[in-house]
């Protein structure tokens, strides 16, 4: 179903086959630190050191098994690797993960390949932990055996070096998929998992060694969601998702009101037609959608820099010429247009002519950032926001709120700024999240008067 060759994943595609396919969803990161946050949070990956070494990791996100043990589920994870492991069982403890078992519970004779336990006998230890559970339980496993140096049992190493040059990584891969298969096979039937959500997802992809800065093909993960007991119906979903739609998608099956701080959106959602994926390489970030999936990768200090250099030259025939093909692009015309040197009404017809060109939330905050307004000027442009206040534009009405943040929350607009923001509709989740940013910003600067409002 996924289209390899040689076919390595006939379990998996059994699953996709039955269940939801996701196939284009991607990875936000490189290394597992990464996966690991982005699936169970939907936070995205950062460049530099992995969150879950950095301090700031060690403080609780929103995560998805803290809402569902908020819920009177219990939580567990298991891993046949060390489970100290670039901090992951701390991460896991402080976001409501109160259940493990790595590597030490096994005995020493399953520990047979360099990392700890195989995936056949990872999973079934896992067949057998989860008959054991009451129900309703969170439980996150994950796999080893899918990775560098490959030392699979030589009874699964079906090709050689002279069938395929990436012999022994091929059959890694076939043996992770036996193991998925044989683990199905063992539950499919059991009652617990006839009300349970299975979700098949990678922590990240293979990398491809291609001498470019980022490699957005690598990022590709397909997602299985999968459920034996029929509750989910085959389909498959074509537009663009990465671990950061995992939280809110998850959540949205399983229905019911929830807070949470992922970037993500519901995939299954069908009034969420246009989604993206994020993806980090070392310094490099990226935005991929499905429609057009076109990536340069600059940071935007750099493309701040670039924008401030053409508006000292002849910015406006960078804005006749700009074909907008890439995220780069777009970012770049809209902070030239920020920097502009010129007055009030020419300004604004330039961000007019703008807004329709945003497609993400990314330029939208980005763009939002760039002004310098002044104290003379604010009343003009307060007028101009106020006209997109109804708009049934996604981004135009973020747009809105997030300008009425960034500079109307001082103490001669604030009052009147919350009260706009909190008229306004609510018609995505993009903009619900820019509302909830906006009086989160009011509250932390005016608490007593945020608590009457």
């Amino acid at each position: 179903i996924l289209g390899g060759e040689p076919d390595l994943t006939p379990n998996y595609n059994k699953l996709a086959e039955e269940g939801i396919l996701f196939t284009n969803f991607f990875s936000n990161g490189n290394r597992s630190n990464r996966g690991i946050l982005s699936v169970l949070t939907g936070f995205p990956s950062q460049y530099g050191k992995s969150i879950l070494k950095k301090p700031a990791g060690q403080k609780p996100f929103v995560s998805l098994s803290g809402i569902l043990k908020e819920r009177g589920y219990s939580t567990h994870f298991m891993y046949g690797g060390d489970i100290e492991f670039d901090n992951m069982k701390g991460f896991f403890e402080t976001n409501g993960v109160d259940n493990f078992i790595s590597r030490d519970d096994f005995s020493k004779k399953d520990r047979t390949i360099k990392w700890g336990v195989p995936d056949d006998k990872l999973f079934d230890r896992a067949a057998e932990y989860l008959g054991t559970l009451k129900e309703p339980f969170f439980f996150e496993i994950f796999t080893l055996s899918n990775h560098a140096p490959f030392d699979i049992d030589e009874n699964f190493k079906e090709f050689t070096e002279e069938d395929y040059p990436d012999y022994e990584r091929y059959n890694a891969f076939k043996f992770a998929d036996y193991s998925i298969g044989r683990f199905v096979n063992a539950v499919k039937d059991k009652e617990w998992a006839k009300n349970t959500i299975f979700i098949f997802v990678a922590d990240h992809g293979e990398n491809r060694r291609k001498p470019i800065e980022i490699d957005w093909k690598k990022f590709s993960n397909p997602l299985v969601i999968w459920t034996p007991g029929g509750q989910l119906k085959h389909e498959v979903i074509e537009k663009a998702g990465s671990q950061l739609d995992l939280l809110p998608t998850i959540m949205g099956i399983l229905g019911g009101d929830y807070i949470h701080s992922s970037w993500g959106k519901d995939l299954l959602d069908k009034n969420n037609k246009d989604s993206t994926a994020y993806v980090v390489e070392n310094n490099f970030v990226g935005i991929i959608d499905k429609e057009n999936i076109k990536i340069i990768g600059i940071r935007l200090p750099q493309l701040r820099k670039i924008a401030k250099d053409l508006v000292k030259n002849n910015w406006q025939e960078f804005l006749k010429q700009n074909t907008n093909e890439y995220f780069e692009q777009i970012m770049l015309e809209g902070f030239v247009i920020a920097y502009a040197p010129i007055d009030v009404n020419a300004k604004q017809k330039l961000i007019q002519n703008f807004l329709p060109k945003i497609n993400n939330w990314s330029i939208c905050d980005s763009f939002c950032a760039s002004f310098q307004l002044k104290t003379k000027d604010k009343d003009l442009y307060l007028s101009f926001i106020k006209n997109y206040l109804n708009s049934p534009n996604e981004y135009e009405l973020r747009f809105t709120i997030v300008m009425l943040l960034d500079y109307y929350l001082t103490e001669d607009f604030a009052d009147n700024t919350l009260q706009l923001v909190y008229n306004t509709k609510d018609i995505s989740y993009s903009v619900n999240m820019a509302k909830a940013w906006a009086f989160s910003k009011y509250f932390s600067y005016y608490p007593d008067k945020g608590l009457k409002f």
